[in-house]
């Protein structure tokens, strides 16, 4: 789905939930359960709530997907074991094969570049 379907489908369930609270707020009012400052304010709040909802389903929607072993790609590792060029590092709790052309050592933070081979590559993370 595009972003600009999301947006305006987004948009479109905003309106409505200010719209139905906007009409709760003044029959509350009219009512005598609320004043209308306190209908004002809640109206203001819920609107506010209704915003930084929307705000968090956008930020997810900007997110790139990215699934399978490309997801590991740019996230740290720690070296587990290194046995000549056997690498084994520890990921996201699982433990997977590795190479790399800087020298590792136990217990080093790494960060993972790429997949070849059945391997993650990897490099040295410089503090």
């Amino acid at each position: 789905m595009d972003k600009i379907t999301v947006l305006i489908g987004l948009i479109d369930e905003l309106l409505i939930a200010l719209a139905l609270v906007g009409v709760l707020s003044v029959i509350a009012y009219h009512l005598n359960i609320i004043g209308l400052g306190e209908a004002i304010v809640l109206t203001i709040i819920l609107a506010a709530i209704l915003a930084f909802i929307a705000y968090k389903v956008l930020e997810v929607h900007r997110q790139k997907v990215r699934v399978g072993i490309e997801a590991y790609i740019g996230k740290k590792a720690k070296v587990v074991e290194v046995r000549g060029s056997k690498i084994l590092i520890m990921v996201e709790g699982e433990l997977w094969q590795a190479e790399s052309e800087d020298k590792l050592e136990q217990g080093e933070t790494v960060i993972i570049v790429g997949f070849i081979n059945g391997k993650f590559k990897v490099k040295l993370l410089k503090a």
